[in-house]
């Protein structure tokens, strides 16, 4: 079973978490050495202060499209992110692109998971 995302919420604070997303399309000859360069990225994202996940995913739908995932503790932690020197590479990688890539951030407040379901579908009975 995968781990779960670490968590770090703030009730009764303006503090929100931010999960940004960039979806790039690139040439499928670039695949290989654009996945091994965010797959480095991921992996020394995830460790930084603030940071509470970093994934990397290959759309099986479209095999141009890549999309990368973070989700940040707060504002002031992904904009220290955005405006690092380790960002630069996916700048370089989005220059490579294809299109236009799609890019997101979404801020929010909390969150559920299996919990939710088993609340909404009634745990044990049958629905």
């Amino acid at each position: 079973m995968a781990s779960p995302m670490k968590t770090s919420f703030h009730p009764g604070t303006s503090k929100r978490m931010i999960r940004a997303n960039i979806r790039l399309i690139l040439p499928i000859g670039q695949q290989k050495g654009v996945m091994e360069i965010l797959g480095r990225y991921a992996e020394r994202t995830r460790f930084l202060a603030g940071c509470l996940n970093c994934r990397l995913y290959h759309d099986v739908l479209d095999p141009k499209a890549i999309m990368l995932e973070e989700v940040w503790d707060d504002e002031s932690a992904l904009n220290r992110h955005l405006g690092s020197d380790s960002f630069r590479d996916i700048l370089l990688v989005i220059e490579m692109a294809s299109a236009a890539p799609e890019v997101s951030f979404i801020q929010f407040s909390e969150f559920s998971g299996l919990e939710r379901i088993e609340q909404v579908r009634g745990e044990g009975s049958g629905a």
